[in-house]
């Protein structure tokens, strides 16, 4: 192999890495997160069965994945030719993925005690949803980040 094959090679590698490290992390702070709210849901539905209880933790946790997917359709058909391209690709993703990660931890340990007391007070709304949209925020100030980080398409 020549040098030039070898550089691709590792820009390959670089690429799969970005992939990987940024969509699997998303995917485990989502589930991270689901197994967080699932408890404090069970909690809540012995005081009070609500399924809002239900959809909208899950909805909140899970939105990352669709950063998370609209970061890899941005960023799947960047050509990388240098390093300097290949490392902005990987840390771009890697921003994305932990966003989401932190966010869907955060929205599932929210969950897990904001649903409790949301099923006991009637007048804790406003604030259930406010947690849950600022830890939302984390995520998307990342995909913000990435996108403005990210190797732009040629």
């Amino acid at each position: 192999m020549n040098a030039i094959q070898d550089d691709e090679v590792y820009f390959n590698a670089l690429r799969s890495a970005g992939l990987i490290l940024g969509l699997g992390s998303t995917f485990v702070g989502v589930g991270l997160g689901l197994r967080e709210s699932v408890i404090g849901i069970c909690l809540s539905a012995e005081c009070k069965p609500d399924l809002s209880l239900t959809i909208v933790p899950f909805a909140f946790i899970t939105a990352s994945i669709i950063y998370s997917l609209i970061i890899f359709f941005m960023v799947r058909n960047v050509q990388i030719n240098n390093y300097e391209a290949a490392f902005k690709f990987l840390t771009a993703t890697l921003i994305s993925g932990i966003g989401g990660f932190c966010s869907s931890w955060a929205n599932g340990g929210i969950a897990r005690y904001a649903c409790v007391t949301k099923s006991k007070q009637k007048k804790f709304t406003t604030q259930f949803f406010l947690m849950m949209i600022f830890a939302e925020l984390i995520a998307l100030f990342a995909l913000i980040m990435t996108i403005a980080y990210a190797p732009k398409t040629s």
